[in-house]
């Protein structure tokens, strides 16, 4: 049986004063922004007297909330790479105990609730808050570094600003208007983030020629050392997002944008190695949806977080880039995720997803000179990646892109069922959006097999003077080697009683990677891998049939037009899934009715999704 959630709550007091007397021990963790005995360290930078007297105390209290999230996201680990307990521990739980100035505000469970459901869909986690008034509060500039000669700034859009290729083009298109104002406000974690964005705003600012149109407010916001114990920040989002919604209500906007290309922001899994819990969620349209629904109840009117750059790859992001005529500054911006590793000359890795995703874009626009391939630790297509997990990240980018320009609409959707629930969410009729949620990655599989075909005719003299490794991806894509693929792990099975029928089973899905079964006085937990929904070729990934469960469990056992409107062709993955339901179980008969118009497909079995409290 797997091990129960319980087991690995993590409990944390927020704040300067000391939980009541004899409760501290209940908590493992202390937390606290306020001087002089703080541990997490907030600062905002170009801030003018009176802008921070706009900064209500919800806003502050916001900012409060998402950096002490920020930090007990990275204070308890997940499993590093060996991926132990079959994956349970990539799933945690936390409560926190926050004080506030507005008790009566955040105390109002609906709060709770949205910044919860937002955290479980970004994090994979489970949040549950306590907040109490907090003793005593003190003076606004502990949190700000006063500038008196910044002029007062109403900005005419807000910007997320990493210092990435799709923020940097995001503010050069929100420039082209005449006389536009835009705020940048970027997050900036460590130290070797701040020069590369301090120089793009300055390029920025050169280029379109008065200081006055672009404001940049960076937020410093990191902790003690010695409380990291993971560094994959899946609530970064949730911080970044807060900082732009506090400001936003300081200069009186209604709207933050993060312009993210729409293969990113869908999050289908790119890579054995970016699934679940690692997977990037900052973007998706479900939790831009649920980031506006939390700040429309917290801040008492409509608010609106949005990413207008959806509809675009990355090569079409950098295209758009190259049209403004400012591919110049593309090497100021930076898009590794391994930052700490970086250097002066190197200022990419080259094989993270993000690297390979920039490289092909620079690629296939003929940028080359704008980002010269020595900034790059690995060259993406000639040398032999440094480590087993950089050759896989690697190979499977390029076989995933593979399968999106060999895919058709139906097969796509049936190949990546997490697909369907973008549809929904991008505020297009739903047949509209699965298209254009189809294009869009079909388009960029075709664009990065263009790319390919590029590279082999440029290197052809190599490779027929066998110049070129068999282990650098382009010996690979030539000799079509690639990663061995593991063995599945054998399933287990449930203890079903003679004489059960599908009826009698009960199955609730508690979290993104496991389920609870329940058949008369049995009950049992257990998580995909452990009853065999392990993708093939690696086994960290759960497969498209435990999608296809989730998805019955969300629709309370119903996939229809009525349940969903767009409804893509299932039908192999639901003989397969009631394959391994068959044997899970050690019953006969299918666990799902056949296909019907009027019904759709329709579970014997009860199922629902009990995740963060749903019913």
């Amino acid at each position: 049986m797997a091990r129960d959630h319980e087991d690995i709550r993590t409990r944390i007091w927020c704040g300067p004063n000391d939980p009541p007397r004899g409760e501290k021990s209940q908590f493992s963790l202390f937390l606290n922004s306020i001087p002089p005995s703080h541990n997490v360290f907030l600062k905002a930078s170009n801030i003018s007297t009176r802008l921070a007297q706009e900064l209500t105390d919800i806003a502050l209290d916001l900012l409060e909330i998402a950096a002490y999230v920020y930090c007990a996201d990275q204070s308890r680990p997940r499993g590093g790479n060996t991926f132990p307990m079959d994956g349970l521990n990539w799933y945690r739980q936390f409560e926190l105990s926050i004080p506030v100035r507005r008790p009566g505000i955040w105390g109002d469970g609906k709060i709770s609730y949205k910044m919860a459901e937002l955290l479980r869909f970004m994090a994979n986690d489970d949040y549950q808050f306590t907040f109490r008034k907090l003793e005593a509060d003190f003076p606004r500039e502990t949190y700000f570094e006063f500038d008196d000669g910044a002029p007062w700034f109403k900005p005419d859009s807000i910007l997320l600003f990493s210092g990435g290729l799709d923020s940097l083009t995001g503010a050069v298109e929100e420039l082209q208007g005449p006389n536009r104002k835009v705020l940048l406000v970027s997050h900036r974690p460590v130290g070797k983030i701040d020069k590369p964005q301090r120089d793009l705003v300055a390029d920025l600012k050169s280029r379109f020629g008065a200081d006055d149109r672009i404001f940049h407010i960076p937020v410093w916001i990191n902790k003690e050392s010695g409380l990291t114990k993971d560094a994959n920040q899946r609530s970064r989002s949730f911080l970044y997002a807060s900082i732009a919604a506090a400001i936003a209500s300081m200069v009186g906007s209604k709207e933050i944008k993060f312009y993210e290309n729409g293969i990113v922001s869908s999050n289908l899994p790119i890579s054995d190695q970016v699934i679940e819990a690692r997977a990037s969620r900052s973007t998706h349209p479900k939790t831009l949806r649920l980031m506006s629904e939390l700040f429309s109840t917290i801040f008492g009117s409509d608010f609106k977080v949005t990413n207008p750059f959806f509809h675009k790859t990355k090569s079409d992001v950098l295209q758009s880039l190259k049209e403004y005529n400012c591919q110049e500054i593309i090497k100021n911006s930076r898009s590794c995720t391994r930052t700490i590793s970086s250097t002066r000359l190197h200022t990419h890795c080259g094989a993270c997803s993000q690297c390979i995703e920039r490289r092909l874009a620079v690629l296939y626009n003929g940028l080359e000179d704008s980002d010269p391939e020595e900034m790059y630790q690995t060259r993406l297509f000639l040398d032999i990646p440094k480590s087993d997990e950089d050759k896989t990240m690697i190979v499977d980018y390029i076989g995933h892109s593979r399968i999106l320009e060999q895919l058709d609409i139906d097969s796509f959707y049936e190949k990546f069922p997490d697909a369907i629930i973008l549809a929904p969410e991008i505020g297009l009729q739903i047949n509209q959006a699965g298209q254009l949620v189809y294009d869009i990655h079909h388009r960029h599989g075709k664009q990065i097999a263009d790319v390919i075909n590029k590279q082999i005719k440029a290197h052809a003299d190599e490779i027929r003077t066998g110049e070129v490794s068999p282990n650098a991806l382009l010996g690979m894509i030539i000799g079509k080697s690639g990663i061995k693929k593991t063995d599945k792990r054998p399933a287990k099975f449930f203890p079903t009683p003679e004489d059960t029928a599908w009826e009698d089973i009960q199955i609730e899905l508690v979290s993104n990677d496991s389920i609870r079964v329940k058949v008369g006085n049995i009950t049992m937990r257990y998580s995909g891998f452990e009853i065999g929904f392990t993708d093939n070729r690696k086994r960290d990934l759960l497969d498209r049939q435990w999608e296809i469960l989730r998805l019955f469990a969300e629709k309370n056992g119903e996939l229809s037009k009525r349940t969903f409107e767009f409804l893509p062709k299932m039908q192999k993955s639901i003989q397969s899934l009631n394959s391994k339901l068959r044997s899970f179980f050690g019953l006969n008969s299918n666990p799902i009715n056949r296909y019907n118009k009027e019904t759709g497909w329709t579970a014997k079995f009860k199922i629902s999704d009990k995740t963060s409290g749903k019913s």
